[in-house]
């Protein structure tokens, strides 16, 4: 992890605003930085210690709430942003996928494809809660199931419709690290606010993206979905 990294992209996406995206400037203005406070309250809300790149991120750029560069939701840990998106009450993806009765699903396990291996839905932390351009509740999460080394997680994309994670990425310094490199000629012609969120960045076809997000409607055994997805994975 490369703290001078994270704060080099900071920078960058200041300098640059969010001038070029179209109709989306006002929700994609950072949200005032959060606080030392903000973010222990948000920590002890989620029942984790954030990874050092995130609050860094959190602290110097903006503290969620907001859509990034028109292209990804981040959840956010002070209530200076949307309230839908403050992370203290989403705390988990087991209650951003089932709000209504969280606690029936509290046992619920998922699949995470590229590990193959299964793990509880409650110990996911979406630090993305929303898929912008699908609208749906796909979201990006730390998986932390079990302890890493300075929190630094690995981040997983979570299917809204099965909560399965079916790509996952060595951290959030990584995960900020393909938006920012991928978005370096935006923004684009032809998209939806010319920047393009970390998933259609990874899987650069169209086929792809949606075969990926649709998984759920995938017909055939669980050994043939996961070299469905390690098919796919070899195209990144």
């Amino acid at each position: 992890m490369s703290l001078e990294n994270v704060r080099k992209m900071i920078a960058e996406m200041k300098g640059r605003g969010v001038g070029g995206v179209r109709d989306l400037q006002e929700e994609s203005t950072p949200t005032p930085c959060a606080t030392d406070g903000d973010i222990r309250a948000a920590e002890e809300a989620c029942g984790i210690r954030f990874p050092e790149s995130y609050k860094v991120f959190l602290k110097e750029y903006g503290g969620g709430g907001f859509l990034l560069f028109g292209a990804e939701w981040l959840s956010g840990v002070s209530k200076a942003g949307r309230e839908m998106a403050d992370i203290c009450t989403i705390k988990n993806s087991n209650r951003l996928l089932n709000f209504i009765h969280p606690e029936e699903h509290e046992k619920d396990e998922v699949y995470v494809f590229p590990e193959k291996r299964y793990m509880p839905l409650r110990e996911m932390v979406p630090f993305v809660y929303q898929n912008a351009f699908e609208v749906s509740n796909d979201h990006w999460a730390f998986l932390c199931d079990k302890e890493y080394p300075d929190n630094d997680y690995p981040v997983g994309f979570v299917l809204g419709e099965t909560g399965d994670v079916v790509c996952v990425l060595e951290n959030f310094e990584k995960w900020l690290e393909v938006f920012w490199q991928g978005n370096a000629d935006a923004p684009y012609e032809n998209t939806m606010a010319g920047y393009l969120p970390v998933l259609y960045l990874l899987y650069t076809d169209w086929k792809d993206q949606m075969d990926l997000i649709d998984l759920s409607l995938f017909e055939g055994t669980e050994e043939e979905k996961i070299a469905f997805c390690d098919r796919l994975r070899e195209k990144m």
